[in-house]
C-alpha cells in the first residue's frame, strides 16, 4: 500500500489506519474497540479503499455480515 498508493499522494501518515492482522487472539476485542474509538475520534471515515472478494463482498465484511457491522474478528 505504501509503494503503490500512500507514497504517491499527499496524505499525512496519521490519516492512514490499517488494522493489524497480527493481534493476539485474546487482545482482538480490545483492539477492535480501540480501532472504532479512533475512527470516531478522527471524525469518521471520509475515504475507504477496500478490495472486492470473490463472492462480491467488500473488504472483509464477509457474508452474511450487516452493512453496519463494526470492527470485529471473523472466521474465514
Amino acid at each position: 500500500m505504501a509503494t503503490q498508493l500512500f507514497n504517491q499522494v499527499d496524505l499525512p501518515k496519521e490519516a492512514i489506519n490499517i488494522p493489524s492482522g497480527e493481534v493476539a487472539k485474546e487482545q482482538v476485542n480490545d483492539f477492535c474497540k480501540d480501532y472504532e474509538r479512533r475512527i470516531v475520534q478522527a471524525g469518521g471515515i471520509d475515504l475507504q479503499i477496500l478490495g472486492i472478494g470473490r463472492t462480491g463482498h467488500v473488504g472483509f465484511n464477509e457474508p452474511p455480515s450487516s452493512s453496519s457491522s463494526i470492527t470485529r474478528m471473523v472466521h474465514l
